[in-house]
């Protein structure tokens, strides 16, 4: 099992929290257990979306871990179709630092689903130059160019992805030519 570094942060900081006598965070009770499955990538999506929304409304989580819980939530409405809720779960996560390229990108793919290929790309763009190790994100940003028409952007894109990661399978399954 693979645990991002913002999932191992949300979980550390969880554990210090829960040490904190009379504390007001996610550590406490019912909100821990509940947090701790919210996060979870082995629960369903119906029950991530049910376990993080009881930890929203119980106003209890630090600005930090709601971030991680709007993200996965919105993650959860994704893997069920929901694209607009999931949206709207990325865009609340912003508001809650720190911001990643993964959170970018996966607001950039849930545009792309709905076909709006130019929010897809440009939430993708801006991950990979916020982030520009990030091979995932350009190649994300390289997809969603080269739906919207954009052969040029596309091109430029998954040449950084391919500069990163020479096994980039998203921009050889594109068809991107890469001029050297």
């Amino acid at each position: 099992m693979v645990i991002s570094r913002s999932l191992l942060l949300i979980i550390i900081t969880l554990v210090f929290a829960a040490c904190e006598v009379g504390a007001p965070t996610v550590a406490s009770g019912q909100t821990y257990k509940d947090a701790l499955r919210c996060i979870s990538p082995e629960e369903a999506p119906g029950d991530i979306i049910h376990f993080c929304t009881k930890v929203i409304d119980s106003g209890d989580a630090t600005e930090a871990q709601l971030g991680e819980i709007f993200h996965s939530r919105g993650r959860a409405y994704a893997a069920e179709g929901e694209y607009s809720k999931a949206i709207s779960d990325y865009s609340q996560a912003f508001n809650h630092p720190p911001v990643d390229a993964n959170l970018q990108c996966d607001r950039g793919n849930a545009y792309g689903a709905l076909g709006q290929y130019d929010k897809a790309a440009g939430d993708c763009l801006s991950g990979a130059e916020k982030f520009p190790d990030n091979a995932s994100a350009w190649s994300s940003a390289c997809k969603w160019f080269r739906r919207d028409g954009q052969p040029t952007e596309a091109e430029a894109a998954c040449a950084r992805a391919k500069e990163l990661d020479p096994n980039c399978e998203v921009c050889t399954s594109l068809g991107v030519t890469i001029t050297e």
